[in-house]
């Protein structure tokens, strides 16, 4: 654990500069994320011009909405403005970061009448690999620490930490003066789960053409544009779902304060319950009802087209 990774004084203005190990893993999430979703874009041939405006809205809207979600789990808290806006005071939630990020992106990229299903696919390996960088943050930092545990993962956190303070707040045993005794490191669990499936996400893009590979040749020499065969969306809920699924069970073993909930059931719970609702349903129902690719829109265009010239030759006969 290492919440502060350096502390210095800049010269001749005597001006204090303390680097947060959080906020180190959080930025590098939001840089790695945004070329990684830049060249999942250009190898899907999309404009990455929208992309400057959605990941920067993303980026605030992500901040936003984890403080959001943590002020509702917690009601029983104090918030001034300066205070919601004071980021390094900690206090977010995880699913609030994706809800936020995702609705201010998207909402941009709808409002530009774009894909903006073929937009967030190439950005959902992005979400996977924050999920995995910023985790080893919370270990840093040593909060969204596990339950009291003796398996071999089992870690003792220091005095320093969050998890050494609200332990001696609960009253609970410690290993000595300086010391927890050893809990489930459920950070760094998450962090392992995060790169995996941010591994098992560029591969689904690379197979299904919504990523990497959009087009192939084929035995004739031709190049077949396999893009227009897939369904938008999907990679993004492969995302959405997994995501819910292991954040519910996760969520048994944690074990840090103030995390809300109601009858048992942690706020991320809920949130889990529901976003992996709406994942079944846009899967097994929205999706291919109402899949937006380019093959689909240009079937509607030559559909429309036939129409209209029907309906000429119509109105000339008569």
């Amino acid at each position: 654990m290492r919440p502060i990774l350096v502390s210095f004084t800049l010269p001749f203005i005597d001006y204090p500069i303390t680097i947060y190990g959080y906020g180190v893993m959080l930025g590098l999430s939001f840089v790695l994320g945004w070329y990684l979703t830049l060249y999942l874009a250009s190898r899907r041939k999309l404009d990455d011009n929208p992309l400057y405006v959605a990941m920067t809205l993303a980026a605030f809207g992500s901040l936003i909405g984890a403080r959001i979600v943590y002020v509702i789990a917690n009601p029983e808290e104090s918030w001034s403005l300066a205070d919601f806006f004071n980021f390094q005071r900690g206090g977010m939630v995880a699913y609030g970061g994706y809800l936020g990020g995702i609705i201010s992106g998207v909402a941009y990229v709808a409002i530009k009448k774009l894909d903006y299903w073929t937009y967030l696919d190439c950005a959902t390996p992005a979400l996977a690999l924050g999920l995995g960088l910023t985790r080893i943050g919370c270990f840093l930092n040593g909060c969204c620490y596990g339950r009291r545990t003796d398996f071999l993962t089992g870690l003792s956190f220091p005095k320093e930490s969050l998890c050494f303070k609200q332990h001696v707040e609960r009253g609970l045993p410690l290993l000595d003066e300086a010391h927890t005794l050893p809990v489930h490191p459920t950070q760094l669990y998450e962090s392992a789960f995060g790169f995996g499936l941010f591994f098992v996400l560029i591969w689904l893009s690379v197979r299904t053409w919504e990523g990497l590979g959009a087009s192939k040749e084929d035995q004739t020499g031709g190049t077949e544009d396999r893009s227009q065969n897939v369904t938008s969306g999907r990679i993004f809920f492969v995302f959405a779902g997994a995501y819910a699924v292991w954040r519910f069970l996760i969520e048994f073993v944690r074990d840090d304060m103030h995390r809300g909930g109601l009858i048992g059931i942690s706020t991320s719970q809920w949130i889990s319950l529901g976003a992996l609702g709406f994942t079944l349903f846009m899967i097994l129902y929205w999706l291919p009802r109402h899949p937006w690719s380019p093959a689909t829109k240009k079937k509607v265009v030559a559909s429309s087209s036939s129409r209209r010239k029907s309906r000429r030759k119509k109105t000339s006969k008569k």
